[in-house]
């Protein structure tokens, strides 16, 4: 696939979270069009997978940034992960038969079940796989994020390895230093020890304001519950 970067028809992998926001904002830096955000719901629980928000703040979250979104509900692959691949690849076809050429993910670490089934499944179906931050230093990538400006919660805490203190707060130079203090931890969360919501940053035209919150406790977890939220503009100073 030669084609330059900005004729190529791009679908940004979008959990709401803060690495497929930075990874969003990176392709579309170095000149890819990303046509759409691709956001994937449980069906169990009509939550985002993985990050258990409601779906209705990450198609707020798109109208914020300006870009599409196409939510597919998908099975868990805890449940059945044969029943995932296969409803994970019927989700790829239908980015590629209206007219995506490229899949983006913010994959950092390099042994990822999920991260090999995506680039077989890209592999099999002829698309582009970007990858902006796979293999980078964690922390990092981590602090890159901090200081572009934007500003995400934190919605998720593996309560055995990371304190549900943090559930609540938004990603900033404390909870990097907090991490420090965990060694077997990994800064950008990338084994499931924290998930993130992004409310706010430079790929944002508007802001998400979350008003009415609650913490709830589901096995291990500690979740963030988001009861109210709403979006409005950006008042920039002069």
């Amino acid at each position: 696939m030669n084609k330059r970067r900005h004729t190529l028809k791009v679908a940004s992998a979008w959990s709401g979270g803060k690495d497929s926001c930075l990874t969003c904002f990176k392709v579309i830096q170095e000149g890819y069009r990303v046509k759409c955000l691709l956001n994937l719901i449980s069906k169990q629980d009509t939550l985002v997978s993985f990050h258990k928000f409601p779906k209705d703040i990450v198609k707020m979250q798109s109208e914020a940034v300006g870009i599409p979104i196409f939510q597919e509900k998908i099975c868990s692959q805890k449940e059945n992960k044969l029943q995932f691949e296969r409803e994970l690849r019927e989700v790829i076809l239908k980015l590629k038969n209206i007219g995506i050429e490229a899949l983006v993910f913010g994959y950092v670490l390099s042994c990822d079940y999920q991260r090999t089934l995506v680039k077989r499944l890209c592999s099999e179906l002829n698309l582009k796989l970007i990858e902006p931050l796979y293999k980078r230093n964690s922390k990092r990538v981590l602090t890159e994020f901090i200081k572009l400006g934007f500003k995400a919660v934190i919605v998720s805490v593996d309560l055995r390895v990371l304190d549900d203190y943090w559930v609540g707060h938004f990603v900033n130079e404390d909870f990097i230093k907090y991490l420090e203090s965990k060694p077997n931890v990994d800064f950008c969360g990338d084994r499931g020890e924290y998930h993130t919501f992004v409310t706010d940053g430079p790929l944002f035209k508007k802001t998400i304001c979350i008003q009415d919150v609650s913490k709830i406790y589901i096995d291990n977890c500690c979740f963030l519950d988001i009861h109210k939220y709403d979006i409005v503009k950006k008042f920039l100073s002069k």
